[in-house]
């Protein structure tokens, strides 16, 4: 079957736009991307302002929780009248009612009041503004697979009803939520190692309610980095991508000194940054290319394995379709000069080639123009991220991926999982399952870091012989 693009269709959502006879206008057209594929849940309207959205992670989560539990979100607000309701089912002095309620929100709401996470239930009731709701529904939509097992534990977890007398009223005094219909899919997993990963650690965590919801926010935090980096160094590989395990991306711990002899370094935020700020030029690509004739949505490696298997006259109008396709997008952005672009064939076939020079004509007019800004503010809401959580500012270095003491161990007990040790070696290898590489020096200081915790059990200086113990 041969891949045609819908021109009139691209045309249409792209508003081509063709300069009059005898005007100074130029031939323009608008990139809109999200119609047709979906792969991250950024504008290109970012605001300093926004950077308590980022700050405030944990409002997403209550939409990340509604997706995997398949609840719909509540309108109604956990206030005042939600403690009234509380209060109401207890017996207690008039007097008193105030004091109780004042109690109640000290040690059940946060700043914001949101309850606390005290059982999975609760995360179905946090309230988040757009941005955020936006990233949970990102989250669940390119995490979570639709596991039978993991229903089923989602299940159990958030129906369990608390052993303690106040959290039990708690829970049952949440208003009552609808069940979502069906789980609509909106971005696209172009990763899908890295969601087999997390999918993996999702339900052990699930199995340990306290762990859970202590420790959620950090899970999605972690994943959400791990995706997004996997995510932008894949892309920039279009059709020599290798999904099938993490690309080595370096770290440094918090306590370590940083220096440019390092591994984290070259390949390390360094890497990332040069990849992520072409983010934009690859979701238009991608979007472009997907107004098709086809059903599924397309990847690069989709198309790639399309093309590889089609037969020679299913081949040439493909060809056809797609030159015409970057033909037209040459000649409609009206205000860049492309025959200045120095552009390589890089691939053996002429249709990879084709695609491949359309992103690179897409790249080089957001450089070239005056929507350079849109393509950084693109990829600014993950940076800013990053710099919040995943980013050390070390001096002439500049930023350094890092990784704290807490995240260390968090990392180490979800790759422990319920064995009670594991060899060392076999530690650092369950890290780079996870997207983390460490160089020599790294690894030796978390080695003297799990001496120091005490849960290092050395039969010798061999890395063969030492093992971790269970930190849960």
């Amino acid at each position: 079957m041969m891949y045609k693009i819908d021109l009139k269709d691209v045309r249409n959502s792209y508003k081509f736009v063709e300069a009059e006879d005898n005007t100074k206008k130029i031939n323009s057209l608008q990139h809109n991307t999200g119609n047709k594929i979906s792969i991250l849940p950024y504008t290109t309207q970012y605001k300093a302002r926004f950077k308590d959205q980022i700050i405030n992670f944990k409002n997403c989560i209550g939409q990340f929780s509604r997706g995997i539990s398949n609840k719909k979100e509540i309108k109604e607000a956990i206030n005042d009248e939600f403690t009234d309701k509380i209060i109401a089912k207890i017996e207690i002095d008039e007097k008193d009612k105030s004091v109780f309620k004042n109690i109640i929100k000290e040690l059940f709401f946060d700043k914001e009041d949101n309850l606390v996470f005290f059982h999975p239930k609760v995360m179905n009731y946090i309230q988040a503004k757009n941005s955020n709701k936006k990233l949970g529904k990102f989250l669940c939509d390119v995490l979570c697979k639709e596991y039978s097992e993991t229903e089923e534990l989602i299940k159990k977890a958030y129906d369990t009803i608390p052993d303690n007398i106040m959290l039990k009223l708690i829970v049952e005094s949440l208003p009552d939520s609808n069940e979502s219909k069906s789980r609509k899919v909106t971005y696209e997993n172009l990763v899908p190692y890295v969601s087999d990963v997390f999918m993996d650690d999702l339900k052990y965590m699930l199995k340990k309610p306290s762990f859970y919801n202590n420790n959620i926010e950090k899970l999605l935090k972690f994943y959400y980095m791990f995706y997004v980096i996997q995510l932008s160094l894949n892309l920039n590989k279009m059709f020599d991508a290798t999904i099938e395990k993490p690309i080595e991306v370096y770290f440094n711990l918090d306590w370590e000194k940083a220096s440019k002899a390092r591994l984290s370094y070259e390949s390390g935020w360094k890497l990332v940054d040069g990849s992520l700020q072409t983010l934009f030029s690859h979701a238009n690509c991608l979007e472009l290319i997907n107004h098709n004739n086809r059903e599924e949505v397309c990847s690069y490696l989709d198309i790639k394995n399309i093309v590889n298997n089609m037969k020679i006259e299913g081949y040439e109008e493909s060809k056809k379709s797609f030159q015409e396709l970057l033909d037209n997008y040459k000649n409609y952005v009206g205000d860049v000069d492309f025959s200045r672009m120095n552009f390589e064939r890089k691939y053996d076939d002429d249709i990879l080639n084709i695609i491949y020079e359309l992103y690179k004509s897409i790249n080089y007019q957001f450089i070239n123009s005056g929507r350079k800004e849109r393509q950084k503010d693109y990829c600014t809401w993950f940076v800013e991220f990053c710099k919040v959580n995943f980013l050390r500012q070390r001096g002439r270095l500049g930023y350094t991926l890092n990784l704290t003491e807490e995240y260390i161990i968090f990392l180490t007990k979800i790759s422990l999982k319920d064995n009670e040790k594991m060899k060392l070696k076999d530690l650092f290898i369950e890290y780079e399952k996870r997207g983390v590489f460490l160089d020599r020096d790294s690894k030796a200081k978390i080695s003297q870091l799990f001496e120091k915790l005490n849960i290092l059990e050395k039969k010798s200086d061999s890395g063969d012989a030492q093992y971790v113990k269970s930190v849960l």
